[in-house]
């Protein structure tokens, strides 16, 4: 059979394929995620700056003043300035991770909430980060072994000379 000419063909390179891991043992939260991806590191330098700002403004939420506004109206006031603060939360660890981590970490619950003395989106970044951390460290000591099994004859041979 002749390839049609603008024919789209498969290629498959599974080594770059993004890895998949079930939250919490639960099958309809899988995180697909690339766990050597370097490139976290200026994502997270970033975005970690950004959600400890917004984390801040939970702290310091305006809750108006309760004379000209109703309470109802402080209800809403309060709801929306959160409603803010959550989606820009979400917004950021999804760019730290490149992956839709809030959707599948924190379904419906909010991103600012405290959880033994901190944020929920802290503890996502602490689990998830340490997947980085591990899988960095078998990438770099696999690169390593490569490289030596290469250089191994010449550096071997330099160290009798010297």
């Amino acid at each position: 059979m002749a390839l049609i000419e603008n024919e789209i063909q498969d290629l498959s390179i599974p080594e770059i394929e993004k890895k998949k891991f079930r939250i919490n043992g639960d099958n309809d939260s899988i995180l697909e995620i690339n766990p050597s991806d370097v490139n976290i590191i200026p994502r997270l330098n970033e975005g970690y700056k950004k959600l400890d700002s917004l984390a801040k403004k939970v702290t310091e939420l305006d809750l108006g003043s309760g004379e000209e506004e109703t309470t109802e109206e402080q209800m809403e006031n309060i709801s929306k300035q959160l409603k803010e603060i959550d989606k820009d939360m979400r917004e950021q660890l999804d760019y730290i991770f490149d992956a839709n981590v809030s959707e599948v970490c924190a379904k419906n619950a909010s991103m600012y909430e405290p959880i033994n003395g901190k944020f929920r989106w802290e503890h996502i970044i602490d689990a998830i980060g340490t997947l980085y951390g591990n899988a960095f460290k078998s990438e770099f000591d696999a690169i390593s072994k490569r490289v030596e099994k290469h250089t191994s004859k010449y550096t071997k041979s330099r160290k009798k000379k010297g």
